[in-house]
């Protein structure tokens, strides 16, 4: 699959993402919050073929708006993107 196609199809998970979220501008306004790793996995668990990365999976993201932070009040320093539900 060429880097085009692949992006195409990144985008597709991507929108679909964005039919039931928005980026949070703030972790005041997210009421969810996702570690790439994970909408990784839920992908691979639509599409177990998928060509796409880990990377591919933050590069959109981070494209679409999305923005990530370690969450308040956790121990550790666990970086999250910050979605709220529409």
């Amino acid at each position: 699959m060429s880097d085009q196609e692949r992006r195409m199809q990144d985008n597709d998970y991507i929108a679909s993402l964005m039919s039931v979220y928005a980026p949070a501008l703030s972790e005041s306004e997210a009421t969810h919050w996702f570690t790439t790793q994970e909408v990784f996995e839920a992908i691979k668990k639509i599409d177990p073929a998928t060509s796409l990365t880990v990377n591919d999976v933050y590069t959109s993201l981070r494209d679409a708006g999305f923005r990530y932070q370690p969450r308040s009040g956790t121990i550790g320093c666990e970086f999250r993107w910050m979605l709220k539900r529409k």
